[in-house]
């Protein structure tokens, strides 16, 4: 699902599933599943609270998994989600989060992750994350806020021989263009 335009996801509960997005192949092109996520493959301009991912198969063919959502952008609020220790979240290439796989901030809006907590297994190539796979912020101004969450007992795994960038938090972080920081 595609989430845009001030959507408000409250209360939901994802359990004893599997989400998977495989890889198309046709002709001389392959296009890979790029987003898979425990409530939404896609989140900008809206709120995702109070839901859990409980006893679920994650899996996404190229990049961008979560355990709440695969990618966000742009005035984004997720708070008092939980992932539990059964669920698996597995990218085939990279951006792996227990809660967002992937972030973009822009816009001068900011991305709050606020009282969440994961507890996943997660395999990835590389920007692996307890809460954030990998967060990118451009050079509009926008920021991410992390705020009161934890990573409890997960197992984080990189799988690329010497780019693996695996953290308790956020597996990776940057700037392009000049884009303000990550506060935690």
């Amino acid at each position: 699902a595609y989430i845009n335009s001030g959507v408000i996801i409250k209360d939901c509960l994802t359990s004893e599933s599997t989400i998977e997005v495989l890889n198309y192949e046709g002709g001389a092109t392959t296009v890979e599943g790029l987003e898979a996520g425990g409530i939404v493959a896609y989140v900008s301009t809206g709120k995702i609270l109070n839901c859990k991912v409980l006893n679920t198969k994650i899996s996404a063919g190229g990049m961008k998994c979560g355990g709440i959502a695969a990618s966000a952008d742009t005035d984004v609020k997720i708070e008092n989600c939980y992932v539990d220790e059964k669920t698996d979240l597995e990218s085939g290439k990279n951006c792996n989060g227990g809660i967002i796989g992937w972030i973009q901030t822009k816009n001068a809006k900011p991305i709050v992750i606020n009282n969440c907590v994961s507890k996943c297994k997660q395999t990835a190539t590389s920007a692996v994350g307890g809460i954030v796979g990998y967060a990118d912020a451009k050079a509009t101004r926008g920021y991410l806020l992390v705020i009161n969450c934890a990573t409890i007992g997960s197992e984080l795994t990189g799988t690329a021989e010497g780019d693996n960038d695996c953290g308790g938090l956020i597996g990776r972080s940057g700037t392009t263009s000049g884009g303000d920081p990550i506060f935690l």
